[in-house]
């Protein structure tokens, strides 16, 4: 018995860390987006890519396995900027209105792939491939939109920063992060939790790493609004953790 726990925690942290190194690899800088190809079975490559609006590197099928570029015409853009109209002196009104505009750049862009049929969280009921996202894929993809709308003068009090990231005893979770240019204060912005085009979790970091030992697939925003599916979510993950000790 003592083995088989042993042999399965190996296991389970050896994926995970195999994981972690891909999601790191898979991280935004500046006005780029690095676009490896991490499901080769060569060296993982580092292609640079100039992000705009008629350039928008898209991930899917889980871990970025499926990549493609779409361009937004010039109305479509429209419909993103017009979001950020008047300007606002409001950090906390300026969150909102970028996840509305994530949330709007989510369903302009699943009109040209099939990210249209992404479902909250990583699998369930209806849950369709192609198209389907898992955290590496939703940060990875918010993280871009946000470094657009960064490049593009639409956000005036915060900046992007690396992707916040969460690790419990048997899963881990990825999300796009945000700072407050006038305080040290942390945002994420998590679009995992809804399907595509739905509002995200926009929520002060902090508050955001504050989970149970067994899970980091916890809602614990004060916007949650899939309280029984996410209940649902952490019991099952809870129930594999007990079977190992039985």
């Amino acid at each position: 018995m003592i083995y088989k726990f042993t042999s399965t925690l190996i296991l389970v942290l050896s994926s995970f860390a195999c994981s972690s190194i891909y999601a790191q690899a898979n991280d935004s800088k500046s006005d780029y987006a690095l676009a490896p190809n991490i499901f080769s079975s060569e060296t993982p490559t580092r292609k640079i890519v100039k992000i705009s609006p008629q350039m928008i590197p898209v991930c899917y099928n889980f871990g970025c396995r499926v990549k493609e570029y779409v361009s937004l015409t010039q109305d479509e853009w429209a419909s993103v900027e017009v979001i950020f109209k008047p300007q606002t002196d409001s950090a906390e009104v300026e969150r909102i209105r970028i996840g509305k505009a994530v949330a709007k750049m989510e369903s302009l862009i699943g009109n040209y792939t099939p990210i249209h049929r992404d479902i909250g969280l990583n699998l369930g009921e209806g849950a369709e491939f192609p198209g389907q996202l898992d955290c590496i894929d939703e940060s990875i993809n918010t993280t871009t939109y946000l470094h657009i709308l960064q490049r593009y003068d639409l956000i005036k009090h915060h900046k992007v920063i690396k992707r916040a990231y969460r690790r419990a005893a048997f899963d881990q979770h990825w999300t796009g992060q945000l700072q407050e240019l006038n305080s040290t204060d942390r945002y994420v912005v998590d679009t995992w939790f809804y399907a595509n085009g739905e509002m995200p979790v926009i929520q002060p970091t902090d508050e955001w790493l504050d989970i149970s030992i067994f899970t980091s697939y916890t809602n614990n925003s004060t916007q949650n609004k899939e309280t029984e599916k996410v209940k649902a979510l952490t019991e099952k993950v809870g129930n594999k953790v007990k079977a190992l000790f039985n």
